[in-house]
């Protein structure tokens, strides 16, 4: 989306925002509609919510000039227990299910977009790794067309979409990119096969599943003689990235209980297929990969603990698990001094655990939790609160299955009331002295409305902050949480229209504007940007010394022109060539070895009644990290 729908959006919502903190915006346009999760955390860390502690740590990434394959370790510290036994079967299968290739969607502010807990789904950020069933919305949406999608509830923007066309079928977000569930299904879990971007760009996943005989120690009991077993060995995306994930063992292991070593990874690697070759389907590892930078994973079974250390690296985190729980007891990084965190545990009155203390270097963080059951013996509210070291507190008081609030109080006694009902959405806010943001908001949980109630008694009427329309329909779910058109508190108004194959914005018209003209008069002007686009492949390494064209084509943006001082007329300006600003993409040759990135922006505008060119150039490391950047000065005809 445009930077000033973008800015727009984001000065109306900064008026609603709480705790939490706002990622570094991305270089490609993101939908205004998408807004981010709401997420109750305490300068600890700790997500108050549901009580637990998100671990994260990153092991590789990819190509973070486009859009970024990358490998972490996700933990939430309650939620990893095992039956007892062997060390290595739960430090192991605690770090393999927090295993996790993410691609970076994000909503309108940088922050991921992700499932709340009604769908019990992580999509795209964890993506691929596990998608449990959940529960498929009793509430459908039916298109004109016959095809029909589930209403949003809580915070999500995501809908499984059902269609008689099977392109189409699968679950989304609201940019548009598509989860394609696979024909395994592990246990309790689904998986996705792949995620396709609406873009075209597609990332694969390749497991492998095995059946290995079930045995518990009593009084544990298997329900079935069998048991299921599955780890990711690649995950490649179209653009011409990997990574590979090695084991501890590649033996078969004789049970469930023995399978610690199995599932237990040992060393992550990123790697650019356009310079090394690997066969992905062949569920094998690749030798040439192997022998580039690797996060890698190290175990001690006597002192409980594991270290993860990032590519090149020789020191590391190391994660100590308590036996009894068999959840972490404590974080350090093995280079840093005294820089030892240490978690106790605590069980609400429905045995529900919870991080109860966190202590470091800085002191000790100390938390409660309460949980209330109505008559029905539902959980409908739940209360919780975060002590600092200073003594001073914040707490919560809302729906914990749903991951929204009613209330916030603050280190200073304030509170914050929430309209967070049914579906469970963010409905807005009211401040301590009781002024108010109200949000509107349509079925698929797009933003049509944000709206200020002043103080009480202050004789001032209610602003409008922003509204939006989106179409009521969505039957392209890549275009239908797009606005079509958004207004700002003064009245200005854009326009939009999108690529209906990609949903890339084509057409971007602002508000009457001022505009000085050739002649020195001032119009009113409409300002447009457009836009256009181009399918491509990567070019990767074929095995054989040469290369070949990826599997998918991407669209990518390949132009913008805007007019400096008058109107757009059709194709052009109404000023002619010469009041046109024409700005290129350049993506490299259609040729080998290419992996899509960004290579040069060249600016063309009229001086001096001539057309001038400003080119800058960018360089990258194999792993698509951008070193280097020619500045238009250096009067460059093309990137090399």
């Amino acid at each position: 989306m445009g930077t000033d729908l973008n800015l727009l959006l984001k000065t109306a919502l900064a008026a609603i925002a709480i705790l939490g903190c706002t990622r570094a915006a991305l270089a490609q346009p993101v939908t205004s509609g998408m807004v981010p999760p709401r997420r109750v955390t305490d300068a600890r860390g700790v997500d108050l919510v549901s009580g637990d502690l998100p671990i994260n740590i990153p092991l590789v990434s990819f190509g973070e000039n486009a859009t970024t394959l990358s490998a972490s370790f996700e933990i939430l510290a309650t939620k990893i227990s095992a039956p007892p036994g062997n060390f290595m079967l739960y430090a192991g299968g605690a770090l393999a299910a927090g295993l996790r290739p993410q691609a970076q969607t994000m909503g309108a502010d940088g922050s991921p977009d992700e499932f709340g807990p009604f769908e019990n789904i992580i999509f795209p950020n964890g993506a691929g790794f596990a998608l449990s069933p959940g529960q498929y919305s009793w509430s459908y949406h039916t298109n004109l067309d016959g095809s029909r999608y589930t209403h949003s509830f809580g915070t999500t923007h995501f809908t499984r979409f059902q269609s008689s066309d099977p392109n189409l079928v699968g679950v989304y977000d609201a940019a548009g990119d598509r989860g394609i569930p696979a024909q395994q299904q592990v246990g309790a879990y689904d998986l996705l096969d792949r995620i396709v971007m609406a873009n075209g760009e597609e990332w694969r996943f390749y497991r492998q599943v095995i059946t290995v005989p079930c045995t518990f120690t009593p009084p544990a009991v298997c329900q079935t003689p069998t048991w299921p077993l599955a780890r990711l060995r690649f995950v490649t995306s179209s653009r011409g990235y990997g990574i590979q994930f090695l084991y501890m063992s590649d033996t078969t292991p004789a049970s469930n209980v023995s399978s610690g070593n199995w599932i237990a990874p040992r060393r992550i690697t990123g790697y650019n297929k356009a310079s090394v070759y690997c066969d992905e389907s062949a569920l094998q590892e690749c030798a040439a990969v192997s022998s580039l930078p690797s996060a890698d994973v190290s175990y001690n079974s006597a002192a409980a603990t594991a270290t993860i250390r990032q590519p090149g690296a020789a020191d590391g985190v190391e994660i100590t698990f308590s036996t009894g729980w068999q959840i972490p007891s404590s974080m350090r990084h093995t280079a840093v001094p005294n820089s030892t965190v240490t978690f106790q545990y605590g069980s609400d009155n429905v045995s529900q655990l919870y991080v109860s203390r966190i202590a470091d270097s800085d002191g000790q963080w100390n938390y409660s939790r309460l949980t209330y059951v109505d008559d029905s013996g539902h959980i409908p509210y739940m209360t919780a609160s975060s002590t600092n070291p200073a003594g001073s507190a914040v707490g919560i008081f809302g729906y914990g299955i749903f991951g929204t609030i009613q209330t916030f109080t603050d280190e200073l006694g304030r509170s914050y009331y929430y309209s967070d009902g049914y579906p469970f959405r963010d409905w807005g806010r009211s401040e301590p002295e009781s002024d108010e943001n109200l949000i509107d908001r349509d079925e698929r949980n797009n933003v049509t409305a944000i709206t200020r109630y002043p103080k009480p008694n202050t004789g001032l009427p209610p602003l409008t902050l922003y509204t939006a329309t989106f179409p009521v329909d969505c039957t392209n779910p890549r275009t239908c949480n797009y606005p079509i058109t958004a207004t700002d508190a003064n009245g200005n108004g854009w326009s939009y229209t999108y690529a209906p194959e990609h949903g890339g914005v084509l057409t971007e018209t602002g508000p009457l504007t001022p505009t000085r003209q050739a002649d020195g008069s001032m119009a009113n002007v409409r300002p447009q940007k457009r836009y256009e686009y181009a399918q491509r492949y990567a070019w990767i390494a074929n095995g054989s010394g040469g290369y070949m064209h990826g599997p998918t084509a991407i669209w990518l943006l390949t132009r913008e022109r805007r007019c400096n001082a008058t109107a757009a007329a059709g194709a052009g300006c109404a000023g002619g060539a010469a009041d046109e600003v024409v700005t290129d993409y350049d993506y490299g040759p259609d040729s080998g070895p290419n992996t899509l990135i960004l290579r040069g922006i060249a600016v063309t505008a009229y001086v001096a009644g001539a057309p001038a060119t400003l080119r800058t150039c960018y360089g990258y490391d194999a792993a698509g990290n951008r070193i280097s950047e020619t500045q238009p000065r250096a009067g460059l005809g093309s990137c090399p």
